[in-house]
């Protein structure tokens, strides 16, 4: 019966995978789609920038390469199904061997997508906050304590030793729900303040769980909790986790590309920078080189 339970969990996990990839792949193609028309609308009004901005652009750069990762995961999700039931004599042996190559490979992307991730919500919070480096100081230590602990759990699968997979959730756990709390809160309390110009609570909730990414943190633990447990579906998690973290992403800039045009500001886009501005004031953060609405709301 366990034996069923573990087959049948890495055949729930190509079908799960291949409906959350769908979604992810949608969304992945609908901003590269507002980007674009952004920047041949600005172009058309002669306030644009070139396109080594275009593609250059931290968003593109972070983007493309969770697109990259998340792909090659998925081909590999559904490589590794078709050298179990067609290349293979036993399913179940293959899908338990740790030693597969491949295994190493989808366990390794899993990992790149997370450090992607994680760094991605690091540069919001940095920039929300008005570039004050004592603000992303915790996360920066977690995330390469996080890269430190991949890596040793990736040598230590190749090995066949014991690994700290427990420990690179923990680091994943600190920078996420710290990063969602310092953003969460910087975005309510600017949308709070302007309520005065017709921001409403539930959009505003709804405002603070796409921008602070707060999706990857109930995954988080989730994930952390089926390790904790040693149960089966822990790979259905790891099969996931790569399209999650992008759909985290993906949502964030799509509301950003829906919400606030490039080459139009809308009243909301204006209130939140200012209102964030003047917070940075209140709470005395360090003064930076002004962060312009498209910098601040694109990122």
């Amino acid at each position: 019966m366990l034996a069923l339970s573990f087959l049948a969990m890495n055949m729930v996990v190509v079908v799960v995978e291949s409906i959350f990839y769908g979604v992810f792949l949608v969304l992945f193609l609908v901003s590269l789609y507002l980007r674009i028309s952004r920047y041949a609308a600005s172009q058309s009004e002669g306030s644009g920038c070139d396109g080594h901005q275009l593609w250059w652009h931290p968003v593109a750069i972070s983007t493309t390469a969770i697109f990259l990762a998340c792909t090659a995961h998925y081909i590999l999700t559904v490589l590794r199904f078709f050298n179990a039931f067609i290349g293979s004599r036993s399913a179940l042996r293959y899908y338990a061997d740790l030693s597969n190559p491949t295994a190493h490979a989808s366990t390794a992307l899993t990992y790149v997508t997370m450090w992607i991730g994680d760094a991605v919500i690091i540069h919001r919070l940095w920039v929300i906050w008005n570039r004050n480096l004592l603000v992303i100081a915790l996360p920066c230590v977690s995330l390469l304590g996080l890269i430190a602990c991949s890596i040793a759990s990736l040598s230590a699968l190749l090995h066949e030793a014991e690994n700290t997979i427990v420990i690179n959730w923990i680091f994943i756990t600190i920078t996420n729900v710290y990063c969602t709390a310092f953003i969460g809160w910087r975005i309510w309390t600017a949308r709070r303040d302007s309520q005065e110009y017709g921001a409403q609570l539930p959009l505003t909730v709804l405002v603070v769980i796409i921008e602070s990414a707060a999706i990857l943190v109930v995954w988080t633990i989730f994930y952390a909790s089926l390790h904790a447990t040693v149960c089966e579906m822990t790979a259905l998690a790891t099969g996931v986790t790569p399209p999650i973290v992008g759909l985290a992403n993906m949502l964030i800039y799509i509301r950003i590309g829906l919400g606030y045009p490039h080459h139009s500001p809308s009243i909301d886009a204006g209130v939140l920078t200012s209102h964030l501005s003047m917070l940075n004031e209140s709470v005395s953060i360090p003064r930076a080189p002004p962060i312009t609405i498209s910098e601040r709301l694109e990122v």
